[in-house]
C-alpha cells in the first residue's frame, strides 16, 4: 500500500489529535457525546499519521508524501 501522508502532514495530524483529546477530556463533564466524537476523531488522526495512509486522500487523489525518484 502506497503512503499518501507526508511528514509535515503527519505532524499536523498528531498535534491536532493531542488538542482534540485535551478538548474531549475538558468537555467530558459537560457533554459526553461531543467528547466521544472528539476521541474518535483524534484516534483517526493518530492512526492516519502513524500508518501514513488516509482513505479520504485516496478518494480525492491527494498525496502529501514526497515522491522518491530513485
Amino acid at each position: 500500500m502506497e503512503k499518501n501522508v507526508g511528514k509535515k502532514d503527519a505532524i499536523v495530524r498528531l498535534v491536532l489529535a493531542a488538542i482534540f483529546v485535551g478538548l474531549g477530556v475538558y468537555l467530558l463533564s459537560v457533554n459526553s457525546t461531543i467528547s466521544i466524537g472528539l476521541f474518535v476523531f483524534s484516534f483517526m488522526l493518530l492512526m492516519t499519521s502513524l500508518v501514513g495512509r488516509c482513505g479520504l486522500y485516496k478518494v480525492f487523489g491527494i498525496n502529501t508524501c514526497p515522491i522518491d525518484k530513485r
